[in-house]
C-alpha cells in the first residue's frame, strides 16, 4: 500500500484508511528517507519551518505554490540562471522530525497489534557511508535535489548522520 512520498504519517493515514478493512496478516514497514527529507525545511520542496505535522512540506508542487503559479515560477527559474550565490553547506546532527517519526510508527504499531496484525519494520537501505568518490556523490539525485533549496543543502555527512539516526530509531523501535 506504499507510495511515493509517503512519510511516517501518510503510512499511519493510509492504514487507517484503506488497509485496516482488508484485515491484513501483517504490514511491513520500511521508512526512514521521506521522514528524513520533511527536515530539511529549507528543501525546495518545503516553506517554513519544520512543523511536526509536516505541514511546512508542499511536495512536487512547492515551487507553482510558493511562486503563485507557472508564469512566476519560470521567471524565478530564469533569474537563477544568472544570479545565484554559493549555496551555503548545512552541517547539523540536529533532526527534529525524529520524534514526529517515532510517534507515528508508534501509533501505527499499537494499531496494528490491536488489530492482531503483525508489523515488520525495516531500515531504510542506503549507499551512504563516511568517505565516497566523486562519482557516488553524484549519483545520489535524491538528496543532492529535495533537501536543496534556498542557497542551502545538506552536506553528505549531514545525511548520512539524518539516515543512521532514523535507521538507529526503527531498530529502537523494533525492541
Amino acid at each position: 500500500g506504499g507510495k511515493q512520498w509517503y512519510t511516517s504519517q501518510h503510512i499511519l493515514t493510509n492504514y487507517i484508511q484503506n488497509l485496516k478493512s482488508l484485515n491484513p496478516d501483517a504490514i511491513i514497514i520500511m521508512e526512514n528517507i521521506n521522514d528524513l527529507l520533511q527536515n530539511a525545511d529549507f528543501s525546495k520542496l518545503s516553506k517554513g519551518e519544520f512543523r511536526e505535522d509536516y505541514g511546512h512540506f508542499l511536495g512536487p508542487f512547492s515551487n507553482i505554490i510558493k511562486y503563485n503559479g507557472f508564469t512566476a515560477l519560470t521567471t524565478q527559474a530564469f533569474k537563477k540562471l544568472w544570479y545565484q550565490d554559493a549555496p551555503q553547506i548545512i552541517e547539523t546532527d540536529y533532526f527534529p522530525g525524529l520524534n514526529s517519526f517515532e510517534k507515528n510508527l508508534k501509533a501505527q504499531i499499537e494499531l496494528a497489534q490491536a488489530d492482531q496484525t503483525l508489523v515488520i519494520l525495516m531500515t531504510q537501505p542506503n549507499i551512504y557511508k563516511k568517505d565516497m568518490s566523486k562519482e557516488e556523490l553524484q549519483a545520489l539525485t535524491m538528496l543532492n535535489y529535495e533537501a536543496v533549496g534556498n542557497g542551502k543543502y545538506w552536506s553528505y555527512s549531514t545525511v548520512y548522520t539524518g539516515i543512521n539516526l532514523y535507521n538507529n530509531k526503527i531498530k529502537q523501535i523494533a525492541k
